[in-house]
């Protein structure tokens, strides 16, 4: 090494504090050889210089009147190594006081010395700190650098005292004969105020002084005071009435007259209360003053407010929710919880009377098909013509004519069932000519015989029931085919059950 290596050397600082070498080996002999080594050389910073403060010695200045976190100063100290990496301030003396272990904070980062409490200057009216500063060490291993400061605080006083009387409340008596500006019962006010003179105090009546019968003297620049009576009283002339008083006293430590400098700072304000009873010498009976009562009246008024336009709408909503959940659980009790009803008497008879069936007569009609044969005449008595008609089912139809044949209303029908036998046969032919009994040639061949219920009724068919006051077409007379309506044949109807 045959230079200066120093890390804040700017040489150094501007080739970055590193080195390169390059180192040949080479033979002396044929053929030569050689070979190339390179080196690098990195200088590490090492703490050479302690921080050093801006100022040897600090004085701040602070009122008794300041409150936490208000700034007292700030210390500063650099250091002169390279690269700059920090400084920690550290409060390493002073600061404390009676009851509180330090009233300031000192910032580790900014060196700034803050109040963290009031400071008071009758307890401590100066603080020396001693503030050390710390180098960041960037060297391995750290070996990190200090040095310290001393800082003064003085703190200013501020008038923050309350003057303090003796005594503070007190009874007195006063005959309604005493003489103006006579000391009444001797009584004295002595007053203390620990940020304030003596002559600094002032004293006046703040309330309960009628008729300003009172006052102190002197009423300014001593801390002694007496009560005197200014004004006479005058109860005959009716000048006065109230025989009770009550003093409230203001001592103030701001005294105007005087010419001494005064702290800075509001101005305190103590209070003493004095009671005052005025008598009449000689007499025995204790006056009282009847002390007049106030009525306080108090008037208030509901009025609707358009910005709370909701709370008529949340009841509104509310009512109709609570009716809904009301008239559900109405439907609910009514359909899980039946009222029990007391149970009805029996009307029903234990034994049920033999009821009387009616016997029902089956009417059974039976229809006839048969194959007409009209073996009778008979002469229409309205036209002349002759027309042939059955005397059996009474069908007719003109004599010697293509007409069709005219049957009667519906088809035959016969009834089977109960009958009258005392009722006379159905009569045959017509009223003006006699029917003529067939002989045995007619039977033979041209007679259809009587249809039965066999004949007649299928294994499918129901024989029609005769419809009750109706009677058979074979017991009618037959009439003129004139007379008789064309109609056609009736379907059987179903019988009845």
């Amino acid at each position: 090494l045959i230079g200066n290596l120093d890390f804040e050397n700017p040489n150094n600082l501007a080739v970055g504090n590193e080195y390169s070498l390059k180192v040949s080996v080479q033979d002396i002999a044929y053929p030569y050889y050689s070979q190339n080594i390179y080196v690098y050389v990195k200088t590490i910073p090492v703490d050479e210089y302690p921080p050093v403060f801006n100022s040897s010695s600090y004085v701040f200045n602070i009122s008794e009147l300041s409150p936490p976190s208000t700034m007292v100063g700030q210390v500063y100290a650099t250091v002169a190594d390279y690269p700059y990496i920090g400084i920690t301030y550290t409060l390493v003396a002073g600061g404390s006081t009676q009851s509180i272990i330090s009233i300031f904070w000192l910032n580790p980062t900014t060196g700034q010395l803050l109040l963290a409490n009031y400071a008071d200057y009758e307890t401590t009216p100066k603080y020396q700190l001693t503030i050390q500063a710390t180098s960041k060490s960037s060297a391995s291993p750290p070996a990190p650098k200090t040095s310290t400061t001393l800082v003064t605080v003085n703190i200013l006083e501020a008038n923050d005292e309350k003057p303090i009387c003796k005594p503070n409340s007190y009874t007195l008596s006063v005959p309604v004969t005493q003489a103006t500006g006579t000391n009444i019962q001797n009584f004295k006010l002595t007053c203390e105020d620990r940020d304030s003179g003596p002559t600094s105090f002032q004293y006046f009546i703040n309330s309960g002084n009628i008729n300003n019968h009172f006052a102190f003297s002197p009423t300014a620049g001593s801390n002694v005071s007496r009560l005197i009576l200014a004004n006479p009283f005058d109860y005959t002339n009716g000048g006065d009435q109230s025989w009770n008083y009550k003093l409230l006293v203001y001592i103030t430590d701001g005294n105007l007259i005087s010419s001494s400098p005064q702290p800075v700072g509001l101005i305190q304000t103590g209070t003493v209360t004095l009671y005052i009873n005025v008598y009449i010498p000689g007499l025995t009976t204790t006056i009282t003053t009847t002390t007049p009562s106030v009525i306080y009246v108090v008037n208030r008024e509901n009025v609707y407010s358009g910005a709370a336009w909701y709370v008529p709408f949340v009841i509104t909503v509310g009512c109709l929710l609570l009716l809904g959940l009301l008239g559900l659980l109405g439907y609910l009790i009514a359909k899980y919880c039946p009222c029990r009803r007391s149970p009805k008497p029996d009307t029903e008879m234990l034994i049920k009377p033999v009821e009387k069936k009616k016997v029902k007569q089956d009417v059974v009609w039976e229809m006839t098909k048969m194959n007409t044969v009209f073996d009778g005449e008979a002469i229409d008595p309205i036209t002349g013509n002759v027309y042939e008609y059955n005397t059996k089912s009474g069908a007719r139809r003109w004599k010697d004519t293509k007409q069709p044949i005219i049957t009667p209303q519906g088809p035959q029908q016969t009834a089977v069932g109960p009958t009258d036998p005392t009722a006379p046969p159905p009569l045959h032919g017509t009223p003006n000519k006699t029917e003529k009994p067939p002989t045995k040639e007619d039977d033979g061949k041209n007679a259809t015989k009587p249809a039965t219920p066999k004949r007649l009724q299928t294994p499918n068919q129901t024989s029609p029931v005769m419809e009750p006051g109706r009677k058979s077409p074979a017991s009618r007379a037959p009439v003129s085919p004139r007379l008789s309506p064309k109609v056609s044949p009736k379907i059987p109807q179903t019988p009845i059950q």
